[in-house]
């Protein structure tokens, strides 16, 4: 199925806190939309084929999107994720995501992003702004799986700013801010590589 709302944008209201706004099955493409109120805003298990394209979650009780189990070939262009109840972008799976143009998150009550598993996660752009706690927490394992950025800013989030242990990373962010929280940057039996391009300002941490 392929939901595409016309003009400039559309809009898609969960009215119950308990339930998804927009539970994915195989295939599904999601155009233009925005989607705000629920539980989490999108919900992911096990699905095959899924693309978001322009698909902004704003205010959602839970995760912006979750994605759990085994997914393949999940894409997303141009992803925003703001101000919901939760984490910005939650991937609990072993699957393949590809988020390609800006991936922005930012003002969640949880993680910006957080992902567990040994699934193949590469990104383009990252922006992870003043979530309330961690910008980035990639949680894998040292068997399995890998986290790839090519850009993006980290700052003002409340706990860590950035938080791998362990995968193997390709990670290219092009700066980090981080003022108080526990620390700026955590890489726990991590292999490859870690490059921030422009400034890394740390301060205050208690870590």
């Amino acid at each position: 199925a392929t939901f595409n709302l016309g003009g400039s944008d559309g809009t898609i209201q969960g009215t119950n806190v308990a339930n998804n706004v927009i539970t994915l099955g195989n295939g599904n493409t999601l155009n233009g939309i925005t989607i705000t109120g629920g539980a989490d805003g999108i919900f992911g298990n096990n699905v095959t084929g899924t693309t978001l394209t322009k698909v902004t979650v704003t205010g959602a009780g839970g995760n912006g999107a979750e994605f759990s189990g085994n997914s393949t070939n999940v894409k997303a262009s141009d992803f925003t994720a703001t101000n919901n109840g939760l984490d910005g972008l939650h991937i609990e799976d072993n699957g393949t995501y590809n988020f390609t143009g800006t991936t922005l998150l930012s003002g969640n009550l949880d993680d910006g992003l957080d992902i567990t598993g040994q699934g193949t996660y590469t990104f383009a752009t990252v922006n992870a702004l003043d979530n309330t706690d961690r910008g980035i927490t990639v949680q894998g394992t040292s068997s399995g799986g890998s986290f790839t950025t090519t850009g993006g800013t980290i700052s003002g989030n409340g706990g860590i700013g950035v938080y791998i242990d362990p995968i193997t990373a390709h990670v290219v962010l092009d700066s980090i801010t981080q003022t108080g929280g526990t620390s700026g940057v955590v890489l726990d039996h991590v292999s490859g590589s870690f490059t921030v391009n422009g400034a890394t300002t740390i301060s205050n941490t208690t870590g």
